[in-house]
């Protein structure tokens, strides 16, 4: 019986045994895709070896799948599968010792979402596989239209999973993987640029239940110059030209999942957020370039607040800083212009003064959407130049930012701008010097590539220090270290066009103040314009408040005025009309300003100058600068008309002035003219010093005079007193001035006193030919007061007179000589009743006698200084007295010593 059951069940079972055994290598492959074909494997090749008791040799596997998450291309080579009796009987999976594995995978976009879930929680998918080790796997993977390879190890042990990789990514950039995947959810992943190098990124992961919840906790870095791409998907902005030199972000977080975390498999990381409750800390620090940036520094602290079913909130923290250097290369502003406000040395500061959130907005039009980020805190912003020639300070807030170089919002603005002439000859053009600006403003803004808009809010404030006249510069300053603060009364909008290089503004209204000087300031209005059209002048109005004008060493006095401007092809044109109480009134004028030559032309026009006002002012100013003679006349009534034209720029100065007198009272120096009228014509030029063509600089002055008077007196006596005098004269040069009589002419003591091209020069002593004619004899001998002598008759003749210019201290008319005879016959009466005839010689008594009662025909005078310089009177007399030896003729000489007074 036994022999039979051996023979006829267990020997055909052992040899069915041996049978299937021997045929593993025919029937296992075949099996295998039958087993496989419900989870859509397709292409199944297979290659077996025969199995012992401890291991099986798959000599290769080969197959493609297809599933939700993409298509699988599989192939292995040399898989030992090692087992024991013990792990066989537990239903465990034995350990595959695999030699080679390659890999192609196209993934869907589906499960690129799903992958960061599904790395996070290696507990939901490592204990389902069995430990194997991989000694050579290449992983070509396809996602989103690009290629990456993986080439390296992998170690599942039954604590965790580890790989080890290089990684090529579609630049062709190579890098390093070293990852751990715990069995308890704990992740360590690095990422190298080099083997040998410092990790590019780092990621450390736990995710531990705590009650009802999960917690989620972890850190990690990134290098950001490989991580430029990733950079632009966060920030969702324009950063594709966006250069990073060098940077990185490290991050923090202790975040709570909900316990349906459990389904990660299937759950996207954006979802997996979705349902997150926390805070991600990130530290982000870079320096990069762009075309709009010649340098750009961030060192900015970030929060990421997570809550369920919310969109999640970014804040910029408290510290927070972005320093640009921007270029001016992709701008159309005048290169020229560019290097000289000093832009290039520009560098704009970005520090945030409080917690900013930050929330991405998408912006919709015709053209399709874009998406851009609005910031809402306080940012302190500081451009500055490196040199320290300029600092301005703002505080924005309501920003917006749509790209690197398209920001918008509201600046609270402050600063200064000190401008170094030697780097700013633009500045030397204006008519007057400004040496440093501050400024004080709010402003909407909106840098739109296109088109830059500019709000400023009403009140908004430019001043100006150590302002100073230029044509009068180092003599004469206005507002000196004062300071000139410009204020807008209404907002003003502006807009500049880049791409077209244009302006366009609404209605201006400015206010300019002084600090230090009593004023109700100057008030200018531009009305609005656009600087496209360059055939139509901008225009607009001034009004010149009282003020209180402060010239060194001048007495102060009030200005107003009132006028309008205009500007057209580099050309400024003023009209305006002014008082200057006490002193000028109704002073008309026109200024231009060529921009291209800095040529400046000014036209002046009054017929109200207040001579007494004005010279006496200047009189007192003479004290403190050196004054031509002539503008320190006393004047004590009169007016004068006035015409100026003067004309200036950087190399020389001419002007040329008129005034016209009427109804002048003045004096000097015991000179004293009544009711003159006239004109006086001044021409000025000076040359400034060249140095590069060694010119040295030079100045000149003439004029040309043009006098009447009523009187003209010496002393104020009635006895000497001239009547209706007339002057021509001519004068040239500035401090030592040169006199040029052309014609004097009065009527004196009865005739006429002239005089013809007479010359007077400075520091000299000068003599002056006087003509003179007719003179009443009787009004020559009052000169000399002398009451017994009673004479007729007329003298004519020639007299010298000289003025001495060699000192201050001579200065004066001097009569030198005179040369006289009589142009009508007369009588000379002497009748010295006091005088006691027994104290007179014979020679006198016999004198008197002759002169007691004498007509005489001819009388001729020569006047000199003897050796003692005392007056010498030489006459020669001819005439007869009827009371003296019958009226014979008598002809004599006689000299005296007579004192003129």
């Amino acid at each position: 019986m036994l022999r039979l059951l051996f023979r006829y069940v267990l020997l055909p079972c052992i040899a069915l045994v041996l049978v299937i055994y021997a045929a593993i290598p025919l029937w296992v492959p075949g099996v295998a895709s039958l087993l496989l074909q419900p989870y859509q494997f397709q292409d199944i090749n297979l290659t077996v070896g025969y199995p012992s008791h401890k291991n099986w040799l798959l000599k290769q596997l080969s197959f493609r799948q297809t599933t939700s998450a993409g298509t699988y291309v599989m192939a292995v080579d040399d898989v030992n599968l090692s087992y024991t009796w013990q792990t066989i009987k537990a239903n465990q999976w034995p350990h595959f010792n695999v030699t080679n594995t390659v890999v192609e995978l196209q993934a869907t976009p589906q499960s690129l979402s799903l992958a960061p879930s599904i790395a996070l929680l290696p507990s939901k998918w490592l204990t389902h596989w069995p430990t194997f080790m991989v000694a050579n796997f290449n992983l070509d993977l396809s996602a989103d239209g690009e290629q990456y390879k993986f080439s390296g190890q992998l170690d599942n042990q039954p604590d965790g999973l580890g790989i080890l990789s290089k990684i090529s990514t579609p630049s062709k950039q190579l890098l390093y993987l070293d990852a751990v995947f715990n069995i308890d959810d704990q992740v360590d992943a690095k990422l190298f640029a080099t083997q040998s190098s410092a990790p590019v990124a780092k990621l450390t992961s736990n995710i531990k239940r705590k009650g009802s919840d999960y917690i989620w906790q972890g850190q990690g870095a990134i290098n950001l110059s490989y991580s430029q791409k990733m950079l632009s998907h966060i920030l969702d902005l324009d950063l594709a030209e966006t250069a990073i030199t060098q940077g990185k972000v490290n991050s923090h977080w202790k975040i709570s999942l909900p316990l349906d975390i459990n389904k990660a498999d299937r759950m996207d990381f954006t979802s997996l957020l979705n349902k997150a409750q926390g805070e991600i800390q990130s530290q982000v620090q870079l320096s990069a370039s762009n075309p709009n940036v010649k340098e750009l520094y961030v060192d900015a602290s970030l929060t990421q607040q997570l809550s369920p079913n919310t969109p999640s909130k970014w804040r910029l923290n408290e510290g927070s800083t972005v320093r640009v250097t921007p270029t001016g290369d992709n701008t159309k502003i005048d290169p020229d212009l560019y290097q000289l406000l000093l832009l290039e040395q520009a560098q704009l500061t970005f520090s945030a003064d409080t917690p900013v959130f930050i929330e991405r907005f998408i912006e919709t039009s015709i053209l399709g959407s874009k998406t851009g980020l609005r910031l809402d805190g306080t940012i302190n912003a500081t451009l500055e130049n490196t040199h320290s020639v300029y600092q301005v300070f703002g505080q924005l807030t309501k920003l917006q930012v749509h790209s690197l170089n398209h920001w918008q919002g509201i600046a609270d603005l402050s600063g200064y701008y000190i401008a170094p002439q030697d780097k700013n000859a633009w500045m030397s053009n204006l008519p007057i010097e400004l040496r440093q600006l501050q400024f004080l403003s709010s402003i909407a803004f909106d840098f739109d590539p296109k088109q830059w808009q500019f709000n400023l809010q009403s009140n908004s404030k430019l001043s100006a220090t150590q302002v100073e006249s230029r044509r009068q510069a180092g003599s004469v300053q206005l507002f000196a270290s004062d300071k000139l603060n410009l204020t807008s009364d209404n907002a003003i909008k502006l807009a500049y066009l880049p791409e077209q290089e244009y302006w366009t503004w609404s209605d201006i209204t400015v206010h300019l103040m002084p600090e230090s000087i009593p004023s109700q300031g100057l008030e200018i209005y531009l009305g609005e314009g656009s600087s496209l059209l360059s055939n139509r002048p901008i225009e607009g109005t001034f009004e010149l408040l009282p003020t209180q004008v402060n010239l060194t060493d001048w007495p102060k006095f009030q200005a107003v005025s009132l006028g309008q401007f205009s500007w057209l092809d580099g050309q400024l044109n003023m009209n305006f009309t002014a008082d200057l109480a006490p002193h000028i009134s109704g002073l008309n004028g026109q200024y231009i300003w060529q921009e291209a030559t800095a040529d400046h032309h000014l036209v002046m026009q009054t017929d109200q100058l207040n001579l007494p006002n004005l010279m006496s002012k200047l009189s007192q100013l003479g004290t403190s600068i050196d004054l031509p003679q002539q503008f320190l006349v006393d004047v004590t009534t009169g007016l004068a008309g006035f015409n100026a034209d003067w004309r200036w720029n950087n190399t020389k100065v001419s002007g040329a002035q008129t005034l016209n007198y009427s109804n002048v009272n003045a004096h000097k120096k015991g000179i004293y003219v009544t009711g003159l009228k006239g004109i006086s014509e001044f021409n000025y030029n000076h040359v400034y010093a060249n140095e590069q063509s060694q010119t040295p600089s030079s100045a000149t002055l003439i004029s040309n005079h043009q006098f009447k008077a009523d009187r003209l007196s010496f002393a104020n006596e009635s006895v000497k007193l001239m009547r209706n005098p007339t002057l021509n004269l001519r004068t040239q040069g500035l401090k030592d001035m040169t006199y040029s009589v052309d014609l004097f002419d009065a009527s004196w003591l009865g005739g006429r006193v002239s005089t013809t091209k007479a010359a007077i020069q400075p520091k000299q002593l000068n003599t002056l030919a006087i003509k003179l004619q007719d003179l009443q004899l009787s009004d020559l001998v009052a000169l000399a007061k002398a009451p017994a002598l009673k004479v007729t008759g007329k003298m004519s003749g020639k007299a010298n007179i000289t003025l001495d210019l060699t000192s201050p201290s001579s200065q004066g008319f001097v009569l030198a000589d005179a040369d006289m005879f009589s142009s009508k016959a007369g009588s000379i009466e002497y009748n010295p009743n006091d005088i006691d005839s027994n104290d007179v010689s014979l020679e006198a008594k016999y004198l008197q006698q002759i002169l007691s009662k004498f007509n005489f025909q001819s009388l001729s005078a020569k006047l000199r200084h003897n050796q003692d310089e005392q007056l010498e009177l030489l006459t020669k007399i001819k005439g007869s007295n009827p009371q003296f030896e019958e009226g014979k003729s008598v002809d004599f000489s006689l000299t005296l010593n007579p004192k003129l007074h």
